[in-house]
């Protein structure tokens, strides 16, 4: 595992498995902690770590249900301001 210049990379696998719960779980924030407090890592190294077991076991940061949210409120958003210009005309 590539440390990013981390001097006291995260190797125990309690820790690796705890930090992933947490990721499954949506506890993004908490993983980075975790990671900081057991490896002595910065924030940013902390995030990177956290990023790259993410990615390792296929979990992205925002689910297929924000994602659907998130497009659906765009084409309800589209359509109203369609609206709103045919009825300026």
């Amino acid at each position: 595992m590539k440390t990013f210049g981390i001097v006291n990379p995260v190797t125990n696998q309690n820790t690796n498995a705890l930090a992933l719960h947490l990721i499954q779980s949506g506890q993004w924030r908490e993983a980075v902690y975790l990671i900081r407090e057991e490896s002595g890592a910065n924030l940013t190294q902390a995030e990177a770590l956290v990023e790259r077991l993410a990615l390792v076991h296929g979990i992205h940061r925002h689910s297929r249900a924000y994602l659907v949210t998130a497009i659906g409120l765009i084409g309800v958003s589209l359509f109203a301001i369609g609206g709103m210009l045919q009825w300026l005309q």
